[in-house]
């Protein structure tokens, strides 16, 4: 709450914050992870798809922080908003593909899965990593900037009326 009321934007204080936290994650994880990764499974099947992926993963990044952001914002109307983290966290389990690929859904459940933000910040870079091609990325891309457009907005006004509701 006493961040509020400093001389700048709260929410990019947010993301400039975790931003700086996911670089310094990134490069130990990449270095570390990486070398490990190579050494147990081999190399990455596309290693010249590496930039695009580091792309396509800030847009995850970023699309998961506005769904964080707008779970965090809900502390303005509610209690507690722990609930609310934890559904986000089992839909990104079950949605994003990660407990199962969306692959092995079925046909309906897989093309509503996969419209939906959980897809874009898991499934869809993972995916785009295992099978690199200028259509995948283009079209990974195009849904993270769609959904990053719907998010970021929603963020904005959540912010503006939680501030009119807290003053």
């Amino acid at each position: 709450a006493y961040l509020l009321n400093k001389p700048y934007d709260f929410i990019l204080y947010q993301l400039s914050t975790g931003l700086g936290d996911l670089v310094a994650r990134l490069g130990f994880n990449l270095l570390i992870g990486g070398a490990f990764t190579w050494l147990l499974v081999g190399p990455p099947p596309a290693p010249m798809a590496l930039p695009f992926l580091l792309i396509a993963y800030l847009f995850a990044y970023l699309l998961n922080f506005c769904a964080s952001a707008l779970i965090g914002l809900a502390a303005f109307f509610t209690e507690e908003v722990a609930p609310f983290d934890w559904i986000y966290s089992k839909l990104l389990l079950v949605a994003g593909g990660v407990l199962i690929p969306l692959d092995f859904f079925p046909d309906w459940l897989r093309q509503a899965c996969q419209s939906l933000p959980f897809a874009y910040t898991i499934y869809g870079p993972a995916r785009f990593f295992i099978d690199p091609s200028p259509e995948r990325f283009l079209a990974l891309i195009l849904g993270q900037l769609a959904w990053l457009t719907v998010l970021a907005t929603l963020l904005t006004l959540a912010y503006r009326r939680g501030l009119r509701w807290l003053n």
